[in-house]
């Protein structure tokens, strides 16, 4: 798991500062974002059986979703960077819960 999760601070590092430096006219790096949301459905499965997670890796995992909220803020064109946030919010939700019964994301 902790090559995992070393995956995901480089991927997320570089996404994030990617979009940092993209001014006003912010650009997605799709592939990138592919990387990190591979790496992030990888880390939901080697949770999958946990009952107790980190709290530094959660926040971890905040912070990816927050950070690149406030990045869309700052973007000309918000959406991509929004809809990508909105992405990595539902796949930490289908990791983390709240988890239920007859729900078709439920593990």
């Amino acid at each position: 798991m902790t090559e995992v999760v070393e995956q995901i601070d480089t991927l997320s590092s570089e996404l994030l500062l990617s979009l940092r430096k993209g001014g006003r006219a912010k650009q997605l790096d799709k592939n990138l974002f592919a990387r990190l949301t591979s790496a992030i459905d990888e880390l939901g499965r080697l949770l999958s059986n946990e009952n107790h997670v980190s709290k530094d890796l959660v926040g971890k995992l905040w912070f990816i979703f927050t950070s690149m909220l406030a990045e869309a803020d700052h973007a000309n064109h918000p959406e991509p960077i929004l809809a990508a946030a909105w992405d990595v919010q539902e796949r930490l939700t289908r990791i983390f819960g709240p988890h239920f019964p007859d729900s078709p994301t439920h593990p």
